[in-house]
């Protein structure tokens, strides 16, 4: 492994649980953004890494949003996102609305709403 690089885990008592080898590469920053923090546990250290100009971003917020925000998702404008957030407003039981000039957005993902809750506004 060229350059290697090192992230340290601590428990709640602030000792080194573990150590990670990783590549130079991983920190990124003009590919990627970096996440570390505490985990959804709160005794282990999260390290999130997400390509930028993925849809991998939206799949790592989203829920955390639904699990701390109650309420329905709006979407303005209506492309690739919406199969995204559709799938987790479908999984948390929640309502989609989303909307556009037109139905499915410049991407003409779908041509529908894409589950029962999912409600779409179209027009100016």
């Amino acid at each position: 492994m060229t350059n290697p690089r090192f992230l340290k885990t601590f428990d709640e008592h602030g000792n080194v649980s573990r150590i990670i080898e990783t590549d130079a590469s991983f920190f990124d920053k003009s590919k990627y953004l970096i996440y570390i923090g505490k985990a959804g546990d709160g005794k282990e250290i999260d390290v999130v890494r997400l390509e930028k100009g993925t849809w991998d971003i939206m799949d790592t917020i989203i829920p955390k949003v639904l699990k701390y925000v109650p309420g329905c998702i709006v979407e303005i404008g209506m492309g690739e996102s919406t199969t995204i957030f559709a799938d987790h407003a479908y999984q948390a039981g929640v309502a989609l609305y989303s909307c556009d000039l037109e139905m499915g957005g410049m991407f003409k993902v779908f041509d529908r709403p894409l589950f029962e809750n999912h409600v779409c506004f179209i027009g100016r």
